[in-house]
């Protein structure tokens, strides 16, 4: 996953479909949210005091890998996030959830459980093989877990539903150019049906909760087909409603201007959804900046914020 700094500016609108699992009960995230660092074995955390003692942040992105959370099969470890969400609460902030999965999950899960992985970069990145029936179980099982644990968390906002990719919090999978996925027998209904188990499972857990999934083409190139992405957000909005808003992370001017579904086509398409606007922030980044003609109405305040936030990135709900 990429960790450095950035902006992301989400707008969170609902319509008025009727969620099938739950009633809305808990309250909608809104304001800034800190996209601050992922929380580590090594002790980091992502509540960062300097940025959640500001008086403007009202909640925190929380990142945690799967393999933190189960470290052996079926031996959950909550405390590291329960410590993240113990230390927003104690300064009055509300947490987005993450799970990270892809090279976040356990490796257990290849040795143990007899999943399929998928391994590139000369052995040195391996992530589950999205559709495989052993990584499916595997995960819903954390899945139900987690939302036994955290049904009743209302300072949990938001919970990201995350599946197998290439940065275990997006859609897109590993490139073509690391993976020959013809050897996986790839489909885009594959990956499409694999996304709906994943859907169905965290709408069930979390039944009170927002819920959003990022969109991404699944191959990061120009020919990439929009209909996983169209077909994954037709099925999230059916099953859970008006709590499910859809996810545009890491877009800039690049991925307006090169991928099929870009974010003016995407919002056209979605439009009452969680749909963000990112921009780098330094000029040591080698990523476009958001043009105006990307997300005019947001540009301005974005380059007002990035003044005030610091190192971090933000999200705006």
């Amino acid at each position: 996953m990429k960790y450095f700094p950035f902006l992301t500016v989400s707008i969170l609108l609902y319509c008025s479909d009727s969620p099938l699992y739950g009633q809305l009960s808990y309250p909608v995230p809104s304001g800034v949210y800190c996209s601050c660092g992922p929380t580590l074995a090594t002790g980091q955390g992502s509540v960062a005091p300097a940025i959640a003692a500001k008086p403007f942040v009202k909640g925190i992105l929380v990142r945690i890998e799967w393999d933190l959370l189960e470290p052996t099969d079926n031996n959950f470890n909550w405390v590291q996030l329960d410590t993240q969400i113990a230390r927003a609460k104690s300064y009055g902030k509300k947490v987005a959830l993450g799970i990270v999965n892809g090279k976040g999950a356990p490796g257990w899960l290849y040795a143990i459980a007899g999943v399929q992985p998928v391994v590139y970069n000369n052995g040195a990145d391996t992530i589950p093989l999205p559709w495989d029936t052993a990584y499916l179980r595997q995960w819903q099982e954390l899945i139900v877990e987690a939302g036994r644990r955290y049904l009743n968390d209302t300072t949990i906002t938001l919970v990201h539903m995350t599946n197998s990719s290439f940065n275990g919090f997006e859609f897109q999978l590993p490139p073509e150019g690391l993976v020959n996925w013809s050897l996986f027998q790839y489909t885009e209904q594959k990956i499409i049906d694999s996304w709906k188990t994943v859907i169905t499972s965290f709408g069930a857990a979390f039944p009170h909760h927002y819920l959003d999934n990022d969109f991404h083409p699944v191959f990061l190139i120009s020919s990439s087909s929009s209909t996983p992405a169209d077909s994954v957000y037709t099925f999230a909005r059916g099953k859970i409603g008006q709590r499910y808003g859809a996810l545009a992370a890491w877009w800039t001017q690049n991925n307006v201007n090169n991928y099929p579904f870009n974010i003016r086509g995407f919002s056209t398409r979605l439009r009452k959804v969680l749909l963000p606007c990112n921009s780098p922030k330094t000029v040591q980044m080698t990523q476009p900046r958001l043009g105006r003609e990307a997300c005019p109405e947001l540009y301005l305040r974005l380059s007002l914020t990035a003044l005030v936030i610091g190192k971090y990135g933000i999200r705006i709900f």
